[in-house]
């Protein structure tokens, strides 16, 4: 039949994808591929049974809505591929991220009938990416607070607790977790230990 996907070669050969098809107005789903099950965990019929809104989350919701009415409003048919990354709940609760591909499919009247796509998973990877980010944005504040740095930081002489800009005290350690993202394992030095334990021998 013209137009038919063959759905079932397209899985065999992709494990790491979704394939799935959406009828339009009705925004409904009409086929996900059984991947969607090693991918998300929900099976087949609990796939079709889920909203748009209820697959993704908030954000990639309003992305994907944004792109379809988009592409709504085009007299193309099928010709302009689209690719987004989407967050797509799991069954488990987690969330995996998705790379998106989809084509909008007009009828001979140019009306718009179905939305084919195919969801490959890239969570692995997105998330390293996120991670990396984190960690760029991370040493970028140090470095502006660090530029910024008093040449002389008020630390009190015994208990060792920093005074900040607004006069409050706080300790050593907390002060350089804020704003140096540094974290700290206590131990005791041989001096105070002689000196909190004189009848051990240390």
């Amino acid at each position: 039949m013209e137009g038919t996907i063959d759905y079932k070669s397209l899985v065999e050969k992709n494990f790491n994808q979704i394939h799935w098809e959406i009828k339009l107005p009705e925004f409904s789903w009409t086929y996900i591929s059984p991947q969607i099950e090693r991918l998300r965990g929900f099976t087949a019929e609990e796939g079709l049974r889920q909203s748009l809104e209820d697959a993704l989350t908030k954000e990639s919701y309003q992305i994907i809505s944004y792109k379809i009415q988009n592409e709504l409003t085009q007299t193309s048919n099928g010709k302009d591929l689209q690719t987004i990354k989407l967050e797509s709940f799991c069954k488990d609760g987690k969330t995996k991220w998705f790379l998106v591909d989809f084509s909008v499919i007009r009828d001979s009247s140019g009306q718009p009938k179905k939305i084919i796509g195919v969801s490959t998973d890239i969570d692995e990877t997105e998330k390293m990416i996120i991670d990396q980010r984190k960690r760029i944005e991370q040493l970028e504040a140090i470095t502006k607070k660090m530029s910024g740095l008093r040449e002389v930081l008020p630390i009190c002489a015994s208990c060792k607790k920093i005074r900040k800009e607004d006069g409050v005290w706080e300790q050593l350690e907390a002060y350089l977790n804020k704003n140096f993202f540094m974290n700290f394992s206590h131990g005791i030095c041989k001096e105070c230990a002689k000196k909190l334990y004189p009848d051990l021998d240390l």
